[in-house]
């Protein structure tokens, strides 16, 4: 109990310093409370307040991610600094990492047994030789593999299974990468646009 109050309390301090030393807010140090409402006793506008955020990390050296503590309602500055907290404290939530080729394979010769009764496949099965699939049915589950392994799949000739299930373990792994070089360069932004 008393470390979430620390915690707690040096957001707080930290809140506090930094409204206190703006000399655009003109705030008085009585005045800077956790029950003083953001707007209406503070004056602050959003723009106000992600400085406050960028305050604050300045000053503990943290991380916060401010578009969710923009989203969420906090009237007072004790509930301002009661989100920060909550956020930092928060549990770290694993991204999802690509399926390996192996799991791949077991999805994929599942879908090909339940759907065209297909038990044998290998691996290193050959589509027409080996698992005997017409272009239709070869059509069908290219537009199934998509929407199960969520990337689009180059239709270009694949020998094999195993081809296949590295093709899209390393899509996958593009589109996860992809994905976090475009979160990381959005928040560089936003941040520069604050700065400015």
């Amino acid at each position: 109990m008393s470390e979430i109050q620390i915690t707690y309390n040096k957001i707080l301090k930290a809140a506090q310093e930094f409204l206190v030393s703006d000399p655009e807010l003109y705030l008085n140090k009585q005045d800077v409370v956790p029950t003083a409402s953001l707007s209406r006793d503070l004056g602050l506008d959003s723009l106000d307040k992600l400085q406050l955020i960028m305050g604050i990390e300045k000053q503990l050296n943290i991380q916060i991610n401010d578009d969710e503590i923009m989203k969420r309602k906090t009237g007072n500055l004790g509930e301002f600094c009661q989100a920060i907290y909550e956020q930092i404290n928060a549990p770290v939530v694993k991204t999802e990492q690509p399926k390996t080729t192996e799991d791949i394979f077991k999805t994929i010769e599942q879908y090909l047994y339940n759907t065209y009764g297909i038990y044998y496949a290998q691996p290193k099965s050959n589509w027409f030789k080996d698992l005997e699939l017409n272009d239709f049915q070869k059509q069908n589950f290219f537009k199934w593999a998509e929407k199960e392994f969520n990337v689009e799949i180059p239709y270009f000739y694949f020998s094999n299974l195993k081809k296949l299930c590295e093709v899209i373990s390393a899509e996958q792994t593009k589109k996860l990468v992809q994905t976090q070089q475009t979160n990381f360069l959005q928040r560089i932004k936003q941040r520069l646009i604050r700065q400015k």
